[in-house]
Parts: structure tokens; sequence; C-alpha cells
């Protein structure tokens, strides 16, 4: 369905043959503002589902172009009310997109072993050209702007989400990539004269603009639904700067079935900014150790990404820099801990903050298990010396941090009873000889009973012996 500037409802449609369920009947009918629907007049039939496509031009009379078992073919209605008869641009059944230009060149784009791009000139005079092949059958969109440039997209064989632009002299620029995957694509104006596309593939709709320099923006994925991309359409909404798309999704709330869904928004592109989350916490002066940690994830693109996150500690005469942070291909969440002991019995302001710059690569910061509390658990991280001589006693240093007067050690499953607190990083212990041959971990618990362990940390090796053999010879006889 498609609307003309003059207000005139035209409708394309097809159904099975009531008397032969075989063949499909392609019909057109129009209806006036506040009339009625004018009679279905048939314009083609086949034995396969017709593919087909609807436009109108800027005198409000309608074109359409349709594959069939025939091949491709297109039609138009005349200003006496008179349909043309079909004209063929090819073989092979087809998935078209059909617009006219405001000097009545024809344009029609067919992705389906072969993404093909045709044109009509005004004296009606056909040209092909062939610019890339689909990964499967999918149908080009296209969309001319005000200073007559015809943008299209469509999806490749590799899944990718392709773009170019036909100039009104008609040449065609090189395509590329839109840096998202796509079984399916579609392409609208804002009404400030931005264009958006919408690539959707199964499972995945995402939303890409293009920026002032003419390149896209990162994809920007909608609600979070196992979307059916495959099947999808976008449209205006008259007088509003709203964009409305429409395809499948499987609702977690409504079981296995799936739904069709309108996703109504307004774009808001990238901005150059700073967002940020904070909290304002006072340190307790007798806290032991005080300690920041948190699990954080910086989900974006992150080639030549100029978005960056801070993780700062504020205090009432400086900004300290805790952390940078820059979009990782690896998905999965760190780890970062911070040692805030010489802020103790001060208030400070702990802050997460995204950088953003105007570029259209978003970058998200995710944060979670965020905790401030006294850090208690010991940490072992060297013994001098490892290897120990045999059955013998023998001292021990133990390097590490967060030692609290005064902890107990264990090698092995053995307690050791004259540890010696030095400090904070440093015990001294004496290993008893009954302990034998082997690798032993050493497993520092603070008084609380925190555990901190040392895997194989002390090897004491042992002797073996090999066994004697005796024997005889005869040496008679030899020289």
């Amino acid at each position: 369905m498609t609307i003309g500037s003059d207000a005139v409802v035209h409708l394309l449609w097809q159904t099975v043959d009531a008397q032969n369920e075989q063949v499909w009947r392609l019909f057109y009918a129009q209806r006036a503002a506040g009339g009625a629907w004018t009679p279905a007049r048939e314009l083609a039939s086949a034995d396969i589902y017709l593919s087909s496509a609807l436009t109108v031009d800027r005198q409000g009379a309608p074109h359409v172009v349709w594959g069939g078992s025939a091949g491709l073919r297109y039609q138009r209605r005349q200003a006496n009310g008179a349909w043309t008869a079909p004209e063929s641009l090819g073989t092979g059944r087809a998935m078209p997109s059909l617009t006219v230009l405001a000097d009545n060149t024809v344009l029609v784009a067919s992705a389906y072993t072969a993404f093909n791009f045709w044109e009509r000139s005004p004296a009606g005079v056909w040209s092909q050209r062939t610019l890339d092949f689909p990964y499967q059958p999918n149908r080009p969109d296209m969309l001319v702007d005000p200073q007559g440039n015809t943008h299209v997209v469509w999806c490749d064989q590799y899944r990718s989400a392709k773009y170019t632009v036909r100039n009104p002299q008609g040449a065609l620029t090189t395509p590329i990539w839109m840096g998202a995957s796509c079984e399916s694509a579609r392409l609208l104006r804002t009404r400030d004269g931005r264009l958006v596309a919408f690539a959707g593939e199964s499972g995945y709709l995402n939303a890409i603009y293009q920026l002032a320099s003419g390149a896209w923006s990162s994809p920007y994925s909608l609600e979070p639904m196992t979307w059916d991309g495959r099947m999808l359409e976008s449209a205006n909404l008259a007088n509003s700067d709203r964009l409305a798309v429409v395809a499948p999704a499987y609702d977690p709330q409504a079981g296995a079935r799936p739904n069709i869904f309108l996703t109504r928004f307004i774009l808001q592109p990238e901005q150059t900014d700073v967002s940020s989350i904070s909290q304002v916490v006072a340190l307790p002066p007798a806290m032991h150790r005080p300690t920041l940690s948190l699990r954080y994830r910086i989900e974006g693109p992150y080639n030549n990404n100029e978005d960056l996150a801070n993780l700062v500690l504020q205090l009432p005469d400086r900004t300290v820099e805790l952390q940078r942070m820059t979009p990782d291909p690896d998905p999965r969440f760190r780890f970062a801990w911070f040692d805030l002991s010489q802020y103790a019995g001060q208030t400070v302001t702990v802050t997460l903050a995204v950088s953003s710059t105007a570029d259209g690569r978003f970058t998200t910061a995710f944060a979670d298990e965020v905790a401030l509390g006294s850090w208690l658990t010991p940490l072992a991280r060297s013994v001098e010396p490892s290897v120990l001589p045999m059955y013998q006693e023998t001292p021990v240093i133990i390097h590490g941090a967060n030692f609290i007067q005064t902890p107990t050690v264990n090698v092995g499953n053995i307690r050791v009873s004259n540890v010696q607190w030095l400090d904070a990083n440093t015990l001294r212990m004496i290993v008893p000889a009954r302990i034998g041959p082997g690798s032993y971990t050493i497993s520092v618990f603070n008084p609380g009973g925190q555990e901190g362990q040392l895997p194989n940390a002390l090897t004491i090796p042992g002797v073996s012996y090999l066994p004697l053999l005796f024997g005889s010879r005869d040496y008679r006889g030899l020289p």
C-alpha cells in the first residue's frame, strides 16, 4: 500500500485463485480520500507466489513491478486509466523494490540470485547493472531525497547490510558495509533529513543512522526480544518526528507463538556529552583497609572509538582517576578493586562516567556487584626460600599483603605454631622438621578466618635409592 501526494490510497495484493489453489492472482485498487474503493483490477497471475512492489509518481500514477515464474515484469497506469502492457526485465523470480524519479525515470532493485539494478529512461529504454550477490533472496529498499539522490540498502551474500547511492546523473557509488548483519533491510528519512536504516535477521533488529560525514553509526539494538528480522517493514509517521518499524517477535511473556510488534521511537543521535552515576560514601576512620570492588564491562565498537569510561574518586580538594576503561570485544565482565586506605575518615564520591563523542559509535558501561568495605582477606604472593632441606627446621619468610596481626599458617594440612607478624606484608615462620618431602600449598588465615592460598609454594625434595645389582661373568677363552 502507498499513498500519493493527492491523498489517494493505492493498494496492491494477491490471493489464491478460488477455483485452482495452484494459481496466484495479483490485484490493484485505489480509493480517493473520503471515497470508495475502485473495482479490483487483475494485473497478473502465476503458478507461484508473486513478489511485487508498488509506488506512485508525482502525477499520481501507480507503477507496479512483480516477479513470478515468467520473470520480472513492470506496468504503469496511464493518464487515460488504461494500464500499459507488461514489460519484461529478465527471467527468474525476483524480490523487487521500485521508485520513480522526478523526471519519470523508473528504478527497480532486486536481490534474488544477484543484486540487480534496473533503470527505465523517460523514453522507455531499460538498462541493467549487477552490483552484488545476496546471501538469500531479500527485497532491497530505496529512498529518493529532495536533491534527487536515490539511496539503496540490501543484504549481501555474507549477510552484511550494504548501502549505495545513485546520483541524479545516474552514477552509482561503490557499495559500502553499514556495520551490521542482516537478512532484511529498510530505509527511512527523518524530517530533518537524516537517513535511518533498519537491519534485521533472525533474533536481532538494529537501527543505524547516517552521520553528517556520510559514514554510518554503529548498530543500535532495539527492544530485547527475539525478533524475526527477516520480515521487516518501516515507515515515517505523518506530521511527526517519530519513526515506526513493524516485525514479528517472540515475546517471553507470550510463550512460543510470535506476535507482530509495532515499535515507535524518535531518533536521538549520539551527542558529545558525559553520562555518569555517583555514590557519596563516608569512610569510617577505623575501617581496616577500606576497599572498593566491582565487576564491569564496557560495550561498544572497539575500533576507532573515542568514547571512554572512567571510574573516579572525587575528594573535597581534588579528583583521583582510579581506572580508565575502553570498549573491549570480550563480552565477559572484568573484576577490579581499589585500596582506599589513604582516604579513611573522609567523605568521598565514587563516580562511573562515560564520555561520548558525536561519532555515532555508542558505548555503554555496565557495573555490577559494586561494594565498599574492609579488605580482610590475606594475600600470599611468595615465600623465601621456596625449596627446603628434608627433615630440618627451616625459617621461611612469607611475602604478601593484608596480613592482620597475627595470622595462622598451614603448610599443606599441617598447622605451623610459631608464626611471627613482621608487618602487614611480611610473616616469618619455622617449618617443622617432621614435614616430609613433597610440594605444599601455603594457607594464611587472618584472625577473622579469611583465607589466602599460595599453591605449590614450598618444595621439599626427597632422596631416591637405586637397587644394587650383583652378577658374575666367565672371562675364560677371551683373548
